[in-house]
């Protein structure tokens, strides 16, 4: 792979559970203190709930006017990259699937189910609530604001028509808020290109076509729905990280004045030069090595121990750490 100036790389977020009672504690401000710098433009803070929102598990940490938050951005600052930070939010009754594959229909048809009738009304309280956290986000100094709107979490169903009748008045209302943000921070969409079910996936032909005219900065592709197949967000085989770096390319391509960015582990075996409008997001090797940047040789070897929610435990660790 070869890469100019003009191609960023992200640290991409991550919920560590680095925290007590969703305040933020000194793991999380050296952990990205330690993946920030080095090259990495922008080092984001990943899956904090809004506002009287929902986490995707009982570790999650909650956006707030807690001095802490002030400490992890210029945490990252200091070290030259610009401080990052995921919204999110699931719903009272979410409950994430331990195993890496759903076993049941029952989860597809019940991400159908979860926003299909949302009012109007409803939708505009959960937009207030995302903006009141890109506030406190502002105000404890992250300066690239990032939405979650993947993986089958809430805003991902709100904002896609097979899910949500209204789905077009929230794309209005989300254009709307962002817009408001244009000049003051940088901003971004996490979302999912595909679903993972096939009769789903074709019927959204025309899924980004939507999400482009959002006034985002950059777009960060992911795939995948947590509670439907795992694998599709942390892919590890060489065809489905073959498949995913030519979905996303073909995606990059074809919105050639649209800023994405796009995994950096798909593109182990990508040879050509990247084009200009897509940026490297680094995840599992930089939790892995904090100087992959510049000692790739040391990176992720799929050992698993980072997904410790599926493991039953609360917080990331990683086996590479424990290696002197």
């Amino acid at each position: 792979m070869k890469i100019s100036n003009d191609n960023k790389i992200f640290f991409l977020p991550v919920n560590t559970g680095y925290g007590i009672d969703g305040i933020p504690d000194e793991r999380l401000i050296k952990f990205h203190s330690d993946r920030s710098g080095n090259g990495i433009y922008c080092s984001l803070v990943g899956n904090v709930v809004v506002p009287h929102g929902y986490g995707s598990n009982n570790s999650c940490l909650y956006i707030s006017k807690d001095k802490e938050w002030m400490s992890v951005s210029k945490a990252i600052k200091d070290k030259g990259s610009i401080p990052g930070i995921q919204l999110s939010s699931t719903w009272p009754e979410y409950k994430g699937n331990k195993n890496f594959v759903s076993s049941s229909k029952l989860d597809i048809d019940n991400y159908q189910n979860i926003v299909k009738d949302i009012s109007t009304n409803s939708i505009d309280k959960l937009l207030y609530n995302l903006q009141k956290g890109i506030e406190l986000s502002i105000s404890n100094g992250f300066r690239h604001i990032q939405i979650h709107a993947a993986h089958g979490y809430l805003i991902s169903l709100l904002i896609d028509k097979l899910f949500c009748d209204n789905y077009q008045y929230m794309l209005k209302r989300l254009r709307e808020i962002i817009s408001i943000y244009k000049n003051v921070v940088e901003t971004s969409l996490r979302f999912s290109l595909l679903i993972g079910v096939q009769n789903l996936d074709k019927q959204r032909s025309e899924f980004f076509k939507e999400l482009n005219e959002l006034s985002f900065d950059f777009f960060d592709i992911s795939f995948g729905f947590y509670n439907i197949n795992k694998n599709m967000i942390y892919p590890e085989s060489t065809s489905m990280l073959k498949s995913r770096l030519n979905n996303s390319l073909d995606l990059i391509n074809d919105y050639k004045s649209t800023n994405f960015i796009l995994s950096g582990r798909s593109l182990y075996w990508y040879d050509g030069q990247l084009p200009e409008n897509a940026h490297l997001g680094i995840c599992r090797d930089l939790i892995a090595n904090p100087e992959f940047i510049t000692n790739k040789n040391n990176k992720c070897d799929q050992c698993g121990d980072c997904h410790y929610y599926s493991r039953g435990e609360n917080s990331l660790t990683c086996s590479k750490w424990n290696l002197g």
